[in-house]
């Protein structure tokens, strides 16, 4: 068997930082936690990217739709600390 057929495998950090990302974008209710796993999903989906390039593993897209929803997350829960009153209610955006 060569080992240009050998299968690499999925690379862990890169379906680890897709889900984060979007768990950020489901906790945004929870502003704090949803900005810390995005922190986390990003971080995580920037060392799997830099990871499938050096060992040519699988899931390349995976770590940059991780980086993209954990992003969004972040912004999100951004928007929602900065919408909210404190009386638990939301402001307009105009």
């Amino acid at each position: 068997m060569s080992h240009e057929l050998e299968r690499k495998g999925l690379n862990g950090k890169a379906v680890a930082s897709i889900l984060l990302g979007i768990l950020s974008i489901v906790m945004v209710i929870f502003p704090i936690a949803g900005a810390i796993l995005g922190l986390v999903g990003a971080i995580l989906g920037r060392i799997g990217r830099s990871e499938v390039k050096k060992n040519g593993q699988e899931g390349k897209h995976l770590a940059i739709l991780g980086i993209i929803f954990s992003l969004a997350g972040i912004v999100f829960s951004i928007c929602w600390v900065v919408t909210e009153r404190g009386d638990g209610s939301f402001a307009p955006f105009f």
